[in-house]
C-alpha cells in the first residue's frame, strides 16, 4: 500500500510539472485561436457610422455640405437591448468642427463650381472676402457645423438606424450617440474597463473598425459587422495628451502598437478578455497606410457620460474573473482524475495477478508512448528537437544577411533599431520596421512573432503571421521579412 501511495504521489507531481511546462508550449496556439474567435464575437458590437455635415456661414448664411465616416460601438448593460453607441467626437460632434473657415470657390475644366473649406485660427478676423493668387474667390466667416449621423448594420442591404448626439466631451475626442428609435437587439453591449486597471505592458489587445483601406476592397464595401477589420497589438504606455480644440489641458491617453487607419476613428480598443478600454482617436499615419503607434481615449469618459444620462452600463471590473486561478484548478482537477485512473489500474492489475502474463513463454512488454505526438498532436506540424541537439540557428537565405548564421540561445530580435535588435538591418532598409519580428525559444521549441511590423512577416507558404501572436515553427522553416527579397531559415 505504501509503495502504491508513493507511486501515486510521484505520478501526481509529475503530472503537475508536465502541465506547468505544457502551458507555455500551447499558449501561443491556444491564445491566438481564442483571440481570433473573441474578435469575431466582438464584431457584433461594432457599427459603421456615416456622417453628412452641413456648414452654415454666420454672416453670408450660405451652406456647404461635406461627408465622412467612422466607427462606433455599443455600450450599455451586457445582455440587454442597446440604446447608446460610443464613437470619437471628431466623427460625430459638429462642435468639434465649428469655427472660422476660409471658403474658396473654384471651377474645374468643365466649369463646374465647387467650394472647399480650410479651418483657420478662431481669432482670425471675419467676415472678409477677396480673390486668391489663382483667381479663385474666397470668403472668411464663422461656420456652425451640424452632423447628421447614420449607423449601418449593413450598408449593402441599407439596414440602418439614425443617431442623435446625446453627450460629448469634445476636448477629449469622445462622443455618445443615442439610437433615435427603440433600443435594438442587433448589437451586443460590451463591458467598459477603467484606464487605471490597464497595465502599460498589456498584450493581446484588439482593435475593430472600418478603415479607409477596407473600402478599396469590393468585398468590404457592404460595411456590415462581418466586414469590420480586426488588428491585434499591445499597450506601449499611457501618455499625457493635449486636449483637442482648446489644448489648454491634458488628459491621459492609451498609446498602443496596433495598426489602425482613417475610418477606424471612434472604434473600440478591447483588452484580451473583450472589455472596451479605449476609443480610437488619432495616431501616426500616412494617408491610409497604418503606422505602429496610435492613441486611444480611455473609456472612463464614456462611463462619465453614461452616468450623466442615468444610463446603465456594465463595468468590467465589477465582474472580474480570475483566469489564472481557473487554469490552476483545472490542472489540479485533471491531475486528480489521472491519478484516480492509475489507482484503478493498479487495483485491477493486483486482481489479475493470477492471470498468465506470458505469451509463448516470453514476457509481455508495454509499447513506449509516442511522447512527441502526445504532447503536440499531429495537427500542429511541429517536431520537438531531437534529444541532445542543443544548438539552434537563424540563417540568412536571401537579402542583406544572406549566408550569415546566428546562434539562437533565448531570443533573436530582427529590425533596424540597434538598441533593441541583435540582427540589425541598415536604417534605410526598405520593408523592415524598427523592431520587425523575433525568434523565441520555449521548452526546446522555436516560435516566431511579428512585432506589429508595417509590412508584415510571412511564412514560406505566404501565410502572414498575426502581429504579437507567436507561431511555432520547426527546423528547416523559412520566413520572409517585409518582402520576399529578405528570407531567413531556422535550423537545429
Amino acid at each position: 500500500m505504501k509503495k502504491t501511495f508513493r507511486m501515486l504521489t510521484s505520478l501526481f507531481m509529475a503530472i503537475m510539472i508536465a502541465a506547468a511546462m505544457a502551458v507555455p508550449a500551447f499558449a501561443a496556439k491556444t491564445d491566438e485561436e481564442r483571440l481570433t474567435k473573441l474578435a469575431e464575437d466582438l464584431k457584433k458590437s461594432v457599427v459603421y457610422i456615416d456622417v453628412d455635415a452641413t456648414y452654415t456661414a454666420k454672416n453670408k448664411r450660405t451652406q456647404i455640405y461635406q461627408g465622412w465616416s467612422g466607427t462606433g460601438f455599443a455600450v450599455g448593460e451586457v445582455g440587454k437591448p442597446v440604446q447608446y453607441i460610443a464613437t470619437a467626437a471628431h466623427v460625430a460632434d459638429g462642435a468639434y468642427y465649428s469655427g472660422v473657415y476660409k471658403a474658396t470657390v473654384s471651377k474645374d475644366s468643365n466649369g463646374k463650381q465647387s467650394t472647399s473649406l480650410t479651418k483657420l485660427e478662431n481669432n482670425t478676423a471675419y467676415p472678409q472676402e477677396g480673390t486668391d493668387n489663382d483667381g479663385n474667390t474666397y470668403y472668411v466667416d464663422y461656420f456652425e457645423c451640424d452632423c447628421s449621423l447614420t449607423a449601418y448594420y449593413s450598408k449593402a442591404t441599407d439596414d440602418k438606424v439614425k443617431l442623435t448626439l446625446a453627450n460629448s466631451i469634445t476636448n477629449r475626442d469622445v462622443s455618445l450617440c443615442k439610437i433615435a428609435s427603440d433600443p435594438t437587439d442587433k448589437l451586443a453591449a460590451i463591458p467598459l474597463r477603467k484606464a487605471e486597471k490597464v497595465s502599460s505592458s498589456e498584450r493581446g489587445l484588439i482593435a475593430i473598425g472600418y478603415p479607409g483601406i477596407a473600402r478599396d476592397n469590393d468585398a468590404e464595401r457592404k460595411m456590415d459587422q462581418a466586414a469590420a477589420m480586426v488588428t491585434f497589438g499591445s499597450m506601449m504606455n499611457k501618455q499625457q495628451i493635449d486636449e483637442k480644440i482648446s489644448g489648454n489641458k491634458t488628459y491621459e491617453a492609451l498609446a498602443a502598437d496596433i495598426n489602425v487607419a482613417p475610418g477606424n476613428s471612434g472604434g473600440p480598443l478591447f483588452d484580451s478578455h473583450g472589455a472596451a478600454i479605449g476609443v480610437c482617436s488619432f495616431g501616426n499615419s500616412a494617408g491610409n497606410v497604418p503606422q505602429e503607434v496610435n492613441y486611444f481615449t480611455p473609456t472612463d469618459n464614456i462611463m462619465t457620460m453614461m452616468r450623466s444620462l442615468n444610463a446603465p452600463y456594465t463595468d468590467a471590473d465589477d465582474a472580474t474573473v480570475n483566469y489564472a486561478l481557473i487554469i490552476i484548478l483545472s490542472c489540479i482537477a485533471v491531475a486528480l482524475v489521472v491519478a484516480l485512473v492509475m489507482l484503478l489500474a493498479v487495483h485491477n492489475k493486483k486482481n489479475q495477478s493470477t492471470v498468465n502474463t506470458s505469451v509463448n513463454g516470453d514476457e509481455t512488454k508495454a509499447l513506449p508512448i509516442n511522447q512527441n505526438a502526445a504532447a503536440f498532436g499531429n495537427d500542429i506540424g511541429v517536431t520537438k528537437p531531437e534529444p541532445g541537439v542543443k544548438k539552434m540557428y537563424l540563417i540568412g537565405k536571401k537579402g542583406y544577411f544572406e549566408g550569415k548564421k546566428y546562434s539562437i540561445e533565448d531570443r533573436v530580435v530582427i529590425g533596424r533599431d540597434n538598441s533593441r535588435c541583435n540582427v540589425v538591418f541598415p536604417a534605410d532598409q526598405p520593408g523592415v520596421s524598427t523592431v520587425h519580428c523575433e525568434i523565441l525559444v520555449n521548452n526546446g521549441m522555436l516560435f516566431i512573432k511579428d512585432c506589429n511590423s508595417t509590412y508584415g512577416t510571412y511564412l514560406s507558404d505566404g501565410k502572414k503571421i498575426t502581429p504579437n501572436m507567436p507561431v511555432m515553427i520547426r527546423s528547416g522553416a523559412q520566413f520572409w521579412v517585409g518582402s520576399k527579397d529578405v528570407v531567413f531559415e531556422v535550423k537545429y
